[in-house]
């Protein structure tokens, strides 16, 4: 495994670290094992996001997980259930985000994820109210003043 791409890093406890890779997608890695773990994911038909690839995860200011995938847009890792969800719009998720892929994810003061897509540009995402605000782009040179 550690000879495909490497995007990024996420501490997950003490003993072990997300990593994300370019077409393998997301794994745990145990530092003390050396061992490395699929993690569920009930998305899409799926149950792994391994054949992904994920550029970027981020902790929230609440420790959550974000979690930006080519394939399956924004998703969340949720730690008690040790799996993974996609917010993107699909049969399990019919009103969920049209996103497309997400290639970075940032919080603001307010809590809300600013999300960069391929197909959408960038969208505001409060996940505590679930709303989102799309941009087109005519909006950007106002984002240039945020």
């Amino acid at each position: 495994m550690w000879d495909a791409l490497m995007y990024d890093m996420e501490p997950l406890g003490k003993d072990e670290l997300l990593i994300t890779f370019l077409g393998a997608g997301i794994m745990a890695y145990n530092m003390q094992t050396g061992a490395f773990r699929a993690i569920s994911g009930p998305f899409l038909k799926t149950e792994t996001v391994y054949w992904n690839t994920v550029y970027k995860t981020y902790r929230d200011k609440q420790n959550r997980i974000w979690i930006a995938s080519l394939q399956y847009g924004l998703c969340e890792y949720l730690e008690p259930k040790d799996s993974i969800i996609s917010y993107l719009n699909n049969e399990q998720l019919p009103y969920g985000l049209k996103s497309g892929a997400v290639n970075c994810i940032y919080q603001d003061r307010q809590n809300n994820l600013w999300v960069g897509s391929r197909e959408q540009g960038i969208f505001k995402f409060n996940p505590s109210q679930q709303k989102v605000f799309f941009y087109d782009q005519s909006d950007y040179l106002s984002l240039i003043h945020i």
